[in-house]
């Protein structure tokens, strides 16, 4: 026998409570999820039903964030499960207070975040809607690298924010499992399923990780050079975690004033790693530098040529084909064959390596005639 519509039991609603502070991480959390996000900082910050079991990622040391919620729940909002996600879990002691007090019926440490709410107990009560695609994602040969490098990732940007160091250990432990993810799902399909369940800041870094990873790959780099590479991806965009969400999330072009303060996220970046231990003079340089162009026009040093480290050059070339194909809502996607055909126009006018370009088009399958490339000077590049 099987019930009529009309006597069928409600759907359970089920949303992701986030903030301004964190909206990024939050919603990249809330895509591997399934679930609709509520902004409580916007005036329209409220679920769509006042019995909607929620996922609360918001920073309960803004007061301004904990005040939105009182006022949410004072309101009838928040009636059913109030699953609060806090940085390093039970370890952050004021955090879990604040969400105990908050009527928490459970409290998930955001660096396995993705993987309890996707436990048995977890799952089937809150009726996540995505729970399938959340689970497929966990499943798949490219998927166990992907949650554990935007673990890692969000684990970058907090420490930004916080002043917390980074742990070189689990950073290079993410690294090697995007190389491992794409020797077993395949360059594309891993590139292909990052653009499933990321956005912004967050598909870009992967997005490169990925690039970066395909090209060690076919180039066959040693283990030593292959891990710096790696890790100067994952950390080459940190300084954005400075960027407002108003500049890095404008579907338009940006203004001179917004482009100014853009451009000084590898500065800012840099400036940062500076005060980490245990990071390498060649990432410290990738990160600065990974906009900069041979011929003296990027930024933020105007640096040229031979002053523009071999890592660094591999790497700028794998910043530029990610931002080609990964998904922005303000431009068309590009083919990896359209991406390597504009990074061969950007080494015919002087800006880029050719040899890079063309090792990174063959790692894509994709060849390059010889005089289509301008070699702009020879010179050992990231042997074995």
């Amino acid at each position: 026998m099987t019930l009529a519509a009309a006597d069928r039991p409600a759907e359970k609603s089920v949303c992701f409570i986030i903030d301004n502070h964190s909206a990024e991480r939050g919603q990249n959390l809330a895509a591997s999820l399934g679930l609709p996000t509520v902004n409580i900082g916007h005036a329209d910050g409220r679920p769509r039903s006042p019995q909607a079991d929620m996922v609360i990622d918001c920073d309960l040391h803004r007061p301004e964030n904990i005040l939105a919620l009182k006022r949410l729940f004072a309101a009838g909002f928040g009636q059913g499960l109030r699953v609060f996600v806090v940085d390093r879990g039970r370890k952050n002691r004021p955090a879990c207070v604040q969400a105990e007090a908050l009527g928490a019926t459970r409290i998930v440490a955001r660096e396995q975040a993705l993987k309890d709410l996707l436990q048995a107990q977890i799952v089937p009560r809150l009726g996540l809607p995505g729970a399938s695609k959340a689970a497929r994602l966990a499943q798949s040969p490219a998927g166990a690298s992907i949650a554990a490098a935007s673990e890692a990732l969000a684990s970058l940007f907090d420490g930004v924010l916080s002043d917390q160091p980074i742990v070189m250990e689990s950073l290079t432990a993410a690294s090697e499992n995007i190389l491992a993810g794409i020797n077993d799902a395949g360059t594309s399909n891993w590139l292909s399923t990052v653009r499933d369940h990321h956005q912004g800041t967050f598909q870009h870094c992967l997005l490169v990780a990925g690039v970066a990873g395909s090209y060690v790959r076919h180039v066959r780099l040693g283990k030593v050079p292959a891990v710096s590479l790696m890790n100067a991806a994952m950390l080459h965009d940190i300084g954005k975690a400075m960027v407002p969400l108003s500049i890095l999330d404008k579907p338009e072009a940006l203004n001179p004033a917004e482009l100014a303060v853009m451009r000084g996220h590898p500065a800012a970046g840099y400036d940062f790693l500076l005060t980490q231990k245990d990071l390498s003079r060649v990432i410290l340089d990738a990160v600065r530098h990974h906009h900069e162009y041979l011929d003296g026009s990027g930024y933020p040093d105007g640096i040229a040529g031979a002053e523009i480290a071999p890592l660094t050059r591999v790497l700028t070339v794998c910043d530029i084909f990610a931002a080609l194909i990964e998904l922005r809502p303000y431009k068309r996607t590009r083919t990896p064959a359209e991406a390597v055909a504009i990074l061969a126009e950007l080494v015919r006018a002087g800006k880029l390596d050719g040899d890079v370009v063309r090792n990174l088009a063959q790692a894509f399958d994709i060849w390059v005639p010889e005089d289509e490339l301008l070699v702009i000077e020879k010179r050992p590049y990231l042997r074995a």
